[in-house]
């Protein structure tokens, strides 16, 4: 079954923490990676974030405070951290670094967007069963065969 042979990849081969530039901070850089995040942790974050009266900073920061990993995928900060994170001038440069890693990394960029939407026409043309045209072209075929 499809849904077990994912179920088994993602367990044997879990994503490994991307690593990130922060030469910002020189005695770290090489140290800090960001992570993928589930889709559940990601809308709780945006859930907590729209129920509060918090500003992008603190958003940013708070994302950051997710996704940030060592090497071994273990996060870095935690959530107390986001005030601290969103407010500290000096570490300004590297939490936008990592914010925009981290989202990319989870595909939540629209560089990811547009680049998926793009490739719809090359997957159409080359048949690829999860394109538009592929998809109506099984529609009109079950239609025309009486399914």
């Amino acid at each position: 079954m499809l849904r077990d042979d994912i179920k088994a990849f993602v367990t044997a081969q879990p994503a490994a923490p991307m690593p990130v530039p922060t030469p910002e901070l020189p005695q770290w850089d090489g140290q800090i990676f960001v992570a993928r995040i589930s889709a559940r942790r990601i809308a709780g974050l945006s859930q907590a974030v729209d129920g509060e009266d918090i500003d992008q900073n603190d958003e940013r920061a708070a994302f950051v405070v997710e996704c940030a990993t060592d090497s071994a995928g273990s996060r870095i900060f935690q959530a107390e951290d986001v005030a601290w994170l969103s407010t500290c001038q000096q570490l300004s440069p590297m939490v936008e670094r990592l914010y925009w890693a981290a989202r990319n990394e989870n595909g939540l960029t629209y560089e990811n967007r547009e680049g998926w939407r793009k490739n719809l026409p090359a997957m159409a043309a080359a048949g690829s069963p999860s394109s538009s045209a592929a998809l109506a072209q099984q529609d009109t075929a079950s239609t025309s065969t009486g399914s």
